[in-house]
C-alpha cells in the first residue's frame, strides 16, 4: 500500500545508511511517484514530514529523563477508509504534540492536552486540539481522545462545516522507554451543525518519541 511504501522510504536512512542529502532527493521523487496527482502543497508537507521522521529515527535512543517532557507523534494512513464509492478515499500525513508535564490524574484516569493536524493527498487539512486519556497496561497504552478542530476540504471530501470534531482510539506499543509505535482509528464529523454531515473514518500507523 502507499502507506507501507512511504514508511519503508522513511526507514531507509537507518537500514541502508544512505547520505542524508541523497535521501532527500530520492524521497521527493518517491512521494511524487506514489501520488502522481498530489498537489504542490501536499507534496511539500509530505516531504517535510518524511525528512523530520528520518532525522528523529537517526538520533541515538536514550532513557527518558525529567527534561524529556515533550512527545511528538507522526502518523500516516487512510482518510475516509470506509468510503463506499472510493472517490473520497485518500492518504493522510499528520503530526501531534503532547506535553507530559501537563498530565493530570483523575478518578477516570490520566488526561493530557493534545494538539495536531493532518493533510491528505487531496489537499484536505484538519487542525485540532483537545484532550486525551491514557490507560497503561504493561507495554501497551490505550489512548481515547476528543479533539475539535478546523477543516478545509481542498480538493477532497466536503464535510459540511469548517468546525469538525474528531474522536479517536489509539493503541501504542512501547518499544523503548522513549519510543512508541501504534495504530489509531478515528471518526470526524460536525454533530449535524453543518449544511451536511457525511462524516469520515480514518486509520493510521503512528510513530512517537519523547524529547
Amino acid at each position: 500500500t502507499n502507506t507501507i511504501r512511504l514508511m519503508l522510504v522513511l526507514l531507509n536512512s537507518i537500514i541502508l545508511d544512505r547520505p542524508f542529502l541523497i535521501l532527500i532527493k530520492e524521497r521527493s521523487q518517491v512521494i511524487i511517484s506514489i501520488f502522481p496527482s498530489i498537489s504542490a502543497r501536499s507534496t511539500f508537507l509530505a516531504f517535510v514530514l518524511s525528512n523530520i521522521v528520518t532525522f528523529l529515527l537517526t538520533m541515538n535512543f536514550s532513557v527518558v529523563t525529567a527534561e524529556q517532557s515533550t512527545e511528538i507523534s507522526f502518523y500516516s494512513g487512510v482518510f475516509d477508509t470506509i468510503d463506499k464509492e472510493g472517490d473520497d478515499k485518500a492518504t493522510l500525513f499528520g503530526i501531534e504534540h503532547r506535553n507530559n508535564d501537563l498530565f493530570r490524574n483523575s478518578i477516570l484516569g490520566k488526561f493530557a492536552p493534545i494538539t495536531g493536524g493532518f493533510v491528505t493527498d487531496n489537499s484536505s487539512i484538519y487542525l485540532y486540539t483537545g484532550v486525551e486519556a491514557i490507560y497503561d497496561l504493561g507495554p501497551l497504552s490505550f489512548k481515547p481522545s476528543f479533539t475539535p478542530g478546523f477543516y478545509e476540504a481542498g480538493d477532497g471530501k466536503d464535510l459540511g462545516s469548517a468546525l469538525e470534531f474528531k474522536s479517536e482510539i489509539r493503541i501504542d506499543l512501547n518499544i523503548f522507554e522513549n519510543t512508541k509505535f501504534g495504530y489509531a482509528y478515528s471518526h470526524v464529523s460536525n454533530n449535524d451543525w453543518g449544511d451536511i454531515n457525511p462524516g469520515i473514518d480514518n486509520q493510521s500507523i503512528t510513530f512517537s518519541r519523547n524529547f
